[in-house]
């Protein structure tokens, strides 16, 4: 009878334990996947609020996570430049002030024209010089249109995993100051 009881006591430990354990990763792991936005939103021009729907978009559509980057980046840089598919589209890159359209905008109206063209060689080629290498692999996706995307941008909502700018960055914010930290307790070793 002692016996069992004390097994009761340990594994009850033990579960809080793991409990702790797992909530502390659960939180821990959100804290890097708004900082990850953070970063991603910084590298590629898309708003943190819209990359939620595109990561989903990507991922249903089995195109790489690390081609979110280079795609939407290549698409701005080409929107920066005056990439000549633009004007072969008839699209415009630039509002009516002179500012350029947010990146998430302009790839609306790219998967837009993308929808009403023919698949074909000329089309793949057109998707490869937008957004580079997976371009072609985007082809899937852009045929559904900014509506296609907008219904991702609505479900990764309904999922939660749209977040706001403030929080990605307070996130962000966070992971660095830990670092920081940990980098002091190695400099105090050191000194020891």
């Amino acid at each position: 009878k002692k016996i069992s009881s004390a097994a009761k006591v340990g594994l009850a430990s033990l579960a809080a334990g793991v409990s702790v354990a797992g909530m502390t990763a659960f939180v821990k792991s959100a804290i890097n996947a708004a900082d990850e936005m953070s970063k991603l939103s910084q590298k590629t021009g898309v708003a943190v609020k819209d990359l939620a729907g595109l990561q989903l978009a990507y991922q249903q559509s089995g195109i790489s996570a690390g081609a979110l980057q280079t795609s939407m980046s290549k698409l701005a840089q080409g929107m920066a430049k005056g990439n000549d598919a633009f004007a072969a589209m008839q699209l415009q890159t630039r509002n009516a002030d002179g500012s350029l359209k947010s990146t998430r905008d302009m790839l609306g109206e790219v998967a837009d024209k993308f929808a009403s063209y023919k698949d074909g060689a000329e089309k793949t080629a057109l998707a490869v010089q937008l957004f580079g290498k997976a371009g072609a692999d985007m082809i899937p996706l852009l045929n559904g249109g900014a509506a296609g995307l907008a219904e991702f941008d609505a479900m990764a909502q309904q999922l939660g995993l749209t977040m706001d700018e403030t929080t990605a960055k307070s996130a962000e914010k966070f992971n660095d100051t830990m670092d920081l930290v940990g980098q002091g307790v190695v400099g105090v070793g050191r000194q020891i």
